[in-house]
């Protein structure tokens, strides 16, 4: 715990430092700018002293009047300084309050000095009584509507005293209640019953609304500081918004920012729009923040976002004009006339315009009509709008943003709004736009049967209305890749997730080919955060992040490889005919070549339909994409039904490691899997059985119930292993390379006997100190449990896996020869035996070549066979097929197939092995060459040199030693030649 707090007191400490940093850098730029500009205007223009004299000299030899009235423009001095002005304004407060204080005092004073003659009207007439009550009740409510009306204080929000007209309404009105109140108490109480009754109300009313303004203001104020102060508990880094602090700045746009403030300083008065132009998820929205970060404190910034007014395109202009007289209100705290002038220019825009097929007919226009002198004309008002501006001694930038959210007519009335409605000077607007969207937007008011292009014409209908265009430089490609990867391994790291499971090239490699943003960087990593915590360790990390890379960037394509699953996890016939549809669908489709190809091999049929070389050998076991068996999870959010989770799993493991009962263990293992797929489930529990590498008990009792659970499915009349049992087997292999010594001995001493044989020459490889032990064990149990012939316990193929083992392990063949008599007491014994023993495939009947392999079989069963016996039970030469594949008929369960396969073999053997023999010697004599057999030959003829027939084995040995007499002669005559 301790070096965990050390750790977050470290990080907590760097980004103060960081933030300390950043402020330094823009305390100092902004004072090296104020340097800048004070030094650019002072070599640009004139001091205001030097400036008054010259204007004076030459307004006195101006004889032109329009001349002299164009000198007069210049001759306004700027406007009081921002604190003398807050004090006047405050001084004005205190003056209304003074006033709502007298009045309110007043009143108070004179109901308590004329107390007695209301008290004889009411005692004479009940009904002014009542009214007197009526009238107070509705003093007081009219109070609170006031309050509320000039503007109510909320402890949830901070505004600064002064700010709203509420505070010195409430201030001068509870004050001027509760002072004569007291002072009645103390000096001349109020003689009654209602009276006292009503000012002891007010009184309450008043002290509870003194004490609800000092609360919302001093809450308000806390919660405003705690808020500034906030030591970044809360991380915006998943949320897609713009930056607020410049040390965010990963894309290092900061010297743009500068580069735009110092253009701006120079240009302060205004009367112009600039155009910040980026594609969508660039950054236009930050790059906002950073240049009113650098611009001048006294400066003041408006943000308008149009899109939030949609109902009326009017109420756009209407909303902008509104927000524009309270952010100046805000900042110069007092401008009546300007407030006022701004409200009634806003009226005007106000109108309503009925359209009915070509005619329209505008209310505005009837007004101007009937009243051509009214004084409050648009083109007047908004002249004195201007000259009230013009007093103003603080630059006014409005920062218009989101302008690509809205629709054609809203994207027209704001370029309006900019250059003909509200185009004042002092006002700089800065708009935000993706260049592209808007012009494919306002492509709409222009035909193309007129004969222009019409996106010709959109874009110079833009450039009217901007007459800054500024794109937004290009984000370098290796930073992009470093942001990229620092805000994986940052989710990763926070998330307790391994970073090593994708390297950082190829993350960065398809972060980069698929052209990412930062807008789309940050979708992937919300996505990714989402579906880690949903999937948590069932899905292949690496699959799963290259997957989602795609999604954040084509959520179509993410959803047509779900509904194409088949295409992408297989090679299909109609591979071209779905490349044709793929490429119409994702005209850009090349980007995402190499990615499919990583996660879906099988997807390289996009790009080459005769890619049939492309193998999926993703195991069954892997949690990879291309697993067909995991496939659905990386869409599903979670695991199908029916498939066991590792929360499951570590359930299991736990229930067995606390029994010690072969039948509970069984019963806890097989009611696990009526729960599961349990084949999938066993391959699940192998692949994590790492996990649990230091879990002997668990390990062990797990081994047992496997055991324990094939030996309960185990049928030796099925023809193969189940699903489930082939899964056990592989479950088991892996369990023999962690289990203890201990573990491995009890398996193999109480296993099924085929399951044994099955697992035995793996275990001896994984553990070879174990192999001694091993084959004394299963050397005991074969002797000990094939006393019966092993057809009859098991299956066909575990039957032949038993005695092939039975014969390696086995060093007395008399044994071996003398159980096999016992269980061979007839033909059909036989055929049983040989059925279980003997290997017959295809081509073993079809292609010559491959009859060596019959042959060595017949010759290794011949060491086990009775010999004497033997002939009588096979089918004589004369009722057999001259040819093997005249016995392709027979099907493979046929046992009749085997008996005559090996009476074939045994009638035919020392003939083919001497035929062979004869050849190799001809051959040789003929070429004078050696005659040497290929490998399968030679370990026919060791075996034959040890059958029992000692006739055979003399002639036999008799025509290899002439083979190898030959072969002498002829290497000593080459060796003669190449002497002489």
């Amino acid at each position: 715990m301790g070096i965990q707090s050390w750790k977050n007191e470290t990080k907590l400490r760097e980004q103060i430092l960081k933030r300390y940093n950043t402020r330094q850098e823009i305390e100092k730029f902004k004072k090296k700018e104020q340097e800048d500009i004070q030094t650019y205007k002072t070599e640009r223009f004139p001091t205001q002293t030097e400036k008054n004299d010259i204007l004076k000299k030459l307004y006195e030899s101006e004889q032109d009047e329009l001349g002299k009235d164009a000198i007069k423009d210049f001759q306004n001095p700027t406007a009081t300084a921002n604190k003398v002005r807050y004090h006047n304004h405050l001084r004005r407060q205190a003056g209304w309050g003074m006033l709502w204080f007298l009045f309110i005092s007043g009143i108070s004073f004179l109901f308590r000095l004329n107390d007695d003659v209301l008290i004889q009207l009411m005692s004479r007439h009940q009904l002014f009584t009542f009214a007197v009550e009526v009238m107070s009740v509705v003093a007081v409510i009219g109070g609170i509507l006031t309050y509320l009306a000039f503007g109510a204080r909320s402890p949830f929000t901070w505004v600064r005293f002064g700010y709203m007209k509420g505070d010195a309404f409430l201030l001068a009105v509870c004050i001027g209640w509760i002072v004569p109140s007291i002072f009645g108490f103390l000096f001349e109480p109020l003689d009654g019953v209602v009276l006292p009754v009503i000012d002891l109300c007010i009184l309450i009313i008043s002290v509870l609304s003194l004490g609800y303004f000092l609360i919302a203001f001093f809450v308000g104020r806390a919660l405003y500081r705690k808020k500034e102060n906030s030591p970044f508990a809360y991380k915006e880094r998943l949320l897609d918004n713009p930056i607020e602090n410049v040390e965010d700045d990963m894309l290092l746009r900061r010297k743009f920012a500068m580069d735009m403030v110092r253009y701006l300083n120079r240009h302060e008065k205004g009367g112009y729009s600039v155009g910040i132009l980026g594609e969508w998820g660039s950054g236009k929205s930050s790059v906002f923040n950073l240049i009113q970060s650098y611009l001048p404190d006294e400066t003041i910034k408006i943000n308008f976002k149009p899109w939030y007014f949609g109902k009326d395109n009017h109420d756009i202009i209407q909303k902008f004009l509104g927000q524009l007289s309270e952010d100046l209100q805000k900042n110069f705290m007092y401008l009546p006339k300007l407030e006022k002038e701004l409200i009634n220019y806003a009226k005007l825009f106000s109108t309503v315009q009925v359209k009915t097929g070509p005619f329209s007919f505008s209310f505005k226009e009837l007004i101007d009509k009937m009243l051509p002198n009214d004084s409050s004309s648009i083109t007047q008002l908004k002249g004195e709008i201007e000259n009230s501006l013009a007093q103003l001694d603080k630059p006014i930038y409005v920062f218009i943003d989101d302008l690509d959210r809205l629709d054609p007519m809203e994207v027209q009335m704001v370029f309006k709004l900019v250059r003909l409605v509200a185009d004042f000077q002092n006002i700089t607007y800065i708009l935000a736009l993706d260049e592209s969207i808007i012009v494919q937007a306002l492509q709409g008011m222009y035909k193309r049967d007129s004969g222009h292009d019409p996106t010709e014409q959109a874009r110079r209908y833009l450039e009217k209305f901007i007459q800054l265009p500024v794109y937004l430089p290009r984000v370098n490609q290796q930073k992009l890749g470093d942001i990229a990867w620092i805000m994986l391994t940052q989710l990763l790291e926070e998330l307790g997730k391994p970073t090593s499971s994708v390297s950082k090239d190829v993350f960065t490699k398809y972060v980069l080919r698929l052209q990412y943003n930062i807008r789309t960087l940050k979708r992937f990593i919300n996505i990714l955060e989402l579906m880690l915590s949903m999937l948590e360790d069932e899905v292949d990390q690496k699959d799963l992040i290259l997957l989602l890379l795609l999604k954040a960037k084509n959520s179509a394509l993410y959803d047509y490889i779900y509904t194409n699953s088949v295409f992408f996890l297989e090679y299909q016939n109609n591979s071209s005919t779905v490349k044709k549809e793929f490429v119409q669908l994702f005209p850009d489709y090349s980007i995402y070549e190499d990615l499919l190809k990583e996660i879906l091999p099988s997807s390289a049929q996009l790009w080459d339909p005769e890619s049939r070389g492309v193998l999926n050998l993703v195991k069954g076991h892997q949690l990879k994409l291309a697993n067909p068996k995991v496939f659905n999870r990386y869409f599903q959010y979670g695991l199908p039904e029916k498939e066991a989770s590792k929360k499951d799993i570590e359930r299991l493991l736990s229930a067995l490691e606390g029994v010690d009962a072969d039948d509970e263990l069984l019963r806890i293992y097989s009611n696990f899997m009526e729960l599961f797929t349990p084949d999938q489930t066993n391959d699940w529990i192998r692949h994590e059985l790492h996990r649990y590498s230091e879990s002997e008990i668990k390990l062990n009792k797990l081994l047992i119930a496997v055991r324990l659970r094939f030996g309960a499915l185990y049928d030796k009349d099925a023809v193969i292993y189940t699903a489930e049992q082939s899964s056990l087997i592989s479950l088991i292999k892996r369990l023999m390379t962690i289990s203890s010594k201990i573990s491995i001995r009890e398996f193999f001493e109480h296993a099924n006997l085929a399951l044994s044989a099955n697992i035995y020459k793996y275990a001896i490889r994984k553990s070879e100190d174990l192999e001694s032990e091993l084959r004394s064990i299963m050397r005991t149990r074969l002797r000990d449990e094939l006393q019966q012939e092993p057809s009859q316990n098991f299956l066909r193929e575990d039957s032949r896996i038993i005695i092939q083992l039975w014969r390696e392990l086995e060093p007395d063949t008399a044994t071996m020869r003398m159980l096999v008599n016992n269980w061979i007491t007839d033909q059909s014994a036989l055929s049983r035996f040989l059925k279980c023993t003997l290997l017959i495939t295809e081509n073993t009947l079809i292609d010559d070549s491959s009859h060596i392999y019959l042959y060595i079989q017949c010759a290794q069963l011949l060491e086990l066979l009775p010999t004497e016996r033997l002939p009588s039970m096979l089918i004589p030469l004369s009722e057999l097929p001259p040819h093997l594949e005249r016995l392709e008929h027979f099907g493979a369960d046929d046992e009749r197939l085997y008996l005559m396969t090996f009476s074939y073999a045994y009638h035919h053997l020392y003939e083919f092995v001497e035929l062979r023999l004869r050849e190799l010697f001809e051959h040789a004599h003929r070429n004078n060459r050696e005659g040497i057999p290929d490998q399968n030959f030679m370990r026919l003829l060791e075996i034959l040199e040890q059958s029992p027939c000692l006739e055979v084995q003399s002639e036999i040995h008799d025509l290899r030693q002439q083979l190898m007499d030959l072969n002498e002669e002829i290497i000593r005559r080459k060796g003669n030649q190449g002497v002489e």
